[in-house]
Parts: C-alpha cells; structure tokens; sequence
C-alpha cells in the first residue's frame, strides 16, 4: 500500500515508531509527510518519551469514562482490534516495500 492511500490521521493504537515510518515511506515516494506527524514524532522526542509505547493511555481513558464492565471488555476488544490492524498494514507495506 502506498503512503497515498494510507489514513490522514494516525490510529489511536500507533506508536511514535510508526508514525516516523510512515513519514520514512511518505518521502522515500516523494510526498511530503503530514504535518500532524512531524510535528507529533517532534513532541515525543523533545519529551524523551518511549517511541515504541502506544500514545494512547488506555487505563487513563477507562478510569477517566467511568465505565462499567462490559464497556471496558468493549473498549478492549476494539483496543485489540485496531492493534491487529494496525501490525496488519505494517506487514503488507513491508511486503510490498
């Protein structure tokens, strides 16, 4: 898959790491990146966070929603979902790299 047709914006479950590949593909394909993404890939790095962690606090988000049970199992499953999409496209790009 071409940087074109990838997403605008990136996914909740994407690390840092990611976003930087994904800007490493835009220009290796002549597209400027998004300027979400560089200005994001800066952030994290200006405040040495871990660039392999999702940016997504999950826990933070769950306690903070007051959720009960069977929406923290939801919130899960859609966590997991988005995670496998997520490795999925990496490993088609990478294939097709």
């Amino acid at each position: 898959m071409s940087p074109a047709f990838l997403p605008l914006c990136f996914a909740l479950s994407d690390t840092p790491a990611e976003v930087l590949l994904r800007m490493v593909g835009c220009l290796l394909h002549n597209q400027l990146p998004q300027l979400r993404d560089i200005l994001l890939i800066r952030t994290a790095v200006l405040q040495r966070q871990n660039i392999y962690e999702s940016m997504y606090n999950a826990t933070g988000f769950i306690k903070g929603a007051n959720l009960d049970v069977s929406g923290v199992q939801a919130a899960g499953r859609e966590a997991c979902r988005r995670q496998m999409q997520s490795r999925r496209a990496g490993r088609e790009r990478a294939a097709l790299g």
